[in-house]
């Protein structure tokens, strides 16, 4: 990936995320409810930010949610840390941290986190995402794995 003038190298490491992932998570106190659908990345012209696309279905029985949603990342406050903006389906908005290199990718804001590790060929994420709980405590939330299927979104 070229760097345009005025971007920081730091950018390098969102090209990781590129392309579309395919989704899948689970409950571990619960058996029946899945989740599944998808994310794309792909740069903005100019590569100054990368765009954040996702459908993301809830299964629990017969019931279905779904939440469709964008997010635009680009550089954060500290060198190799960015910042990502989303809006989705349901209504809500808001910012994340997020961190990513060669083995890691994390997101997190005040009261949600995901802590992911990429596999050795950086084609497959899998991580947990834990919920702040009213007593100030990271609690486990559900696992989640994306696979890469296409290195650029379709």
């Amino acid at each position: 990936m070229k760097i345009p003038s005025g971007a920081t190298p730091a950018l390098q490491n969102l090209s990781l995320l590129q392309g579309k992932w395919e989704i899948e998570g689970w409950f571990r106190s619960d058996a029946y409810t899945r989740i599944t659908g998808w994310e794309s990345y792909k740069w903005l012209k100019g590569e100054y930010f990368l765009e954040c696309r996702w459908k993301i279905l809830t299964l629990s029985g017969r019931d279905k949610d779904v939440n469709e949603g964008i997010m635009l990342i680009g550089n954060g406050k500290r060198q190799g840390d960015y910042t990502g903006r989303f809006f989705d389906s349901g209504g809500s908005t808001g910012l994340y941290e997020l961190t990513v290199d060669e083995q890691h990718f994390n997101i997190a804001n005040d009261r949600l986190r995901f802590r992911g590790t990429f596999n050795r060929l950086a084609d497959v994420i899998t991580g947990v995402w834990e919920a702040l709980n009213e007593n100030e405590v990271w609690e486990y939330w559900y696992d989640k794995k994306l696979r890469k299927v296409a290195s650029r979104p379709l």
